[in-house]
């Protein structure tokens, strides 16, 4: 091997070296040949432009070139009238080609080689007052150049020689290095350090062991590297999850917890080593849970509650054991926040009971009243007359009941389903005005309209309902010779529908409530009027539905204002 490196080094650098000599010896050359030329061309310009007489020339004009430059007088048929040389026979120059090329157009230039000399001649002709001069300079052609050159490179390749045979031995010696490298290599990979970006070897008997090592250590990043990935997904998974978990080993230390557990159970934990369930929780219902997975090895669940400062908040906590190829390696704890569905279900249990309610009063009313007309117990005309009106009026108190509930399940329902359009919300408030004009004068309240156009995106049978709703309770719970004032405000980006009276009011126990389904400040009164108590909650579905906000300011005796925000 080490022959073959001093072999392979020394045709390398000798190659090298006879490529640098010919490639220098042409461009020395062909810039030697360039400067050549251009001095005649500048010589001959320099000669016309003095404005000398062509027939007086003589040898005295060129004596102060300082090279060598050979010029030639030829006339119009191509005699030669006068040259530097004068001991030379010249023949006809015409056919010659600067000549020809410089009667033509002015100017001509050739070069001809001289194989007997070893030199070549450039010419340079310019026509100047009916004859042409022209100006010629010899110069070593590239073949003697070169001889020129051949001691020097000699030299070189000498010094060159010697110098590749002590790198050579130097370069034997490196061998091992490569070798080094491999085991290096090695015990990098075994330290799952990378590989890859290892040095490509030169030698063939290493380069398959070389490539061994590549393919293993890139395989091994690949893996490293999919481990890594799938870690950081879950971890960004799992950070962002709305539910906590909680990840636990077979001690109950805790391995791995998500922001949301943290904030559910203890805001103040920290996992910066290794801590116990019990370091971020002490909640029996979650402890127990634990305690039962981890001895009957059958998944757990409990509910718990925690109080917050937006309320209490009820948590649905699942805990199951953590198994790998029928191994149990720790056990799981899943905490998901049941508040909503709680209330839902809570809200369902008094709807059906509300309505049950409400239904089973005038049902019974004219369950009876019909019960004793059909017996024939009432046969005065006045007293059926008076009985009929009421299973009348309970009926269409059912009918209205059972109204509103369809139209608050419908606008539940709707969501953004509903298609919305350009409404002015005055407008709205003028309709209402106009439909609700004759039960206000039957009690006379007065109703005061004021504000701008405001035009919103909305449901325009939704926004019509809200405004009569509003405009209706408050002339039903207003007092005789009442007011009633309704102002619609235009903002940049929202509108406020505003509805007040100075009606019987609402005490502050029941304003939280007021938006609730049937839910009646004064049942009595309500039934006197007609009312469902399902009116105010209507109202707050198309709110929501306009993603709107209401808020009310009321005192008991003092009346009531209503304040609607619907952005445009």
């Amino acid at each position: 091997m080490k022959k073959r490196i001093f072999v392979v080094l020394t045709s390398v650098l000798m190659s090298s070296i006879i490529i640098l000599c010919l490639s220098s010896t042409l461009i020395y050359y062909n810039f030697y040949k360039i400067q050549s030329e251009n001095g005649i061309k500048a010589l001959a310009t320099l000669f016309v432009n003095t404005g000398f007489d062509p027939e007086k020339l003589d040898t005295n004009l060129i004596k102060g070139i300082p090279y060598e430059v050979r010029i030639t007088l030829i006339d119009s048929e191509g005699n030669v009238d006068f040259d530097t040389r004068k001991n030379l026979k010249f023949e006809n120059h015409l056919n010659r080609e600067e000549v020809k090329e410089a009667f033509a157009s002015g100017a001509g230039e050739a070069t001809r080689k001289s194989d007997t000399l070893g030199k070549d001649a450039y010419y340079y002709a310019i026509k100047y007052k009916g004859y042409v001069i022209r100006f010629s300079r010899e110069f070593n052609n590239i073949s003697s150049v070169f001889v020129s050159v051949v001691p020097y490179v000699v030299v070189i390749a000498f010094v060159l020689i010697v110098a590749s045979t002590v790198i050579a031995s130097k370069l034997s010696e490196s061998l091992i290095k490569p070798v080094n490298t491999l085991v290096e290599s090695l015990n990098g990979l075994k330290q799952n350090q990378k590989a890859s970006d290892m040095p490509e070897v030169e030698y063939d008997e290493l380069r398959p062991i070389a490539r061994t090592i590549k393919e293993l250590s890139s395989e091994l990043w690949g893996y490293i590297s999919s481990l890594k990935e799938e870690k950081e997904t879950i971890s960004l998974i799992t950070e962002n999850m709305v539910e906590g978990m909680i990840l636990l080993d077979n001690y109950l230390n805790i391995l791995s917890v998500n922001k949301s557990a943290i904030n559910i159970l203890n805001h103040e934990f920290v996992l910066d080593k290794t801590k116990n369930i019990l370091q971020l929780t002490r909640n029996s219902e979650i402890i127990s849970a634990i305690e039962a997975v981890k001895s009957n090895k059958s998944p757990s669940s409990s509910t718990i509650m925690t109080t917050t400062a937006n309320g209490q908040k009820h948590y649905k906590v699942f805990v199951n054991q953590a198994k790998s190829h029928n191994c149990v390696c720790g056990i799981i704890v899943l905490i998901v926040d049941v508040t909503e569905s709680i209330k839902v279900e809570e809200i369902r249990r008094d709807f059906a009971a509300n309505v049950s309610h409400e239904l089973k009063t005038p049902l019974t009313t004219i369950k009876g009243f019909g019960e004793m007309l059909s017996a024939g117990i009432i046969t005065d005309r006045s007293d059926i007359s008076r009985y009929g009106s009421t299973i009348c009026r309970e009926a269409e108190r059912l009918i209205l009941l059972i109204n509103d509930i369809i139209r608050l399940s419908e606008i539940e329902e709707a969501g953004n389903a509903k298609e919305k359009t350009p409404v002015d919300l005055l407008e709205c408030v003028e309709e209402a005005k106009n439909v609700l004009q004759k039960v206000a004068d039957e009690k006379g309240v007065s109703i005061e309209i004021e504000g701008e156009s405001a035009v919103i995106m909305g449901n325009k049978s939704y926004l019509n309902e809200l405004v009569l709703n509003l405009a209706d309770n408050a002339i039903k719970y207003n007092n005789i010779d009442g007011h009633v004032w309704i102002s619609v405000k235009n903002f940049n980006s929202k509108v406020e529908l505003i509805v007040k009276d100075d009606g019987i009011g609402i005490s502050n126990e029941h304003q939280e409530r007021i938006f609730e389904r049937f839910y009646r400040v004064d049942k009595s009164r309500s039934k006197q009027t007609g009312g469902t108590g399902l009116g105010l909650s209507i109202v707050k579905h198309i709110v929501n539905f306009h993603n709107g906000t209401i808020s009310l300011k009321s005192e008991e005796g003092a009346g009531t204002e209503i304040t609607v925000s619907l952005p445009k």
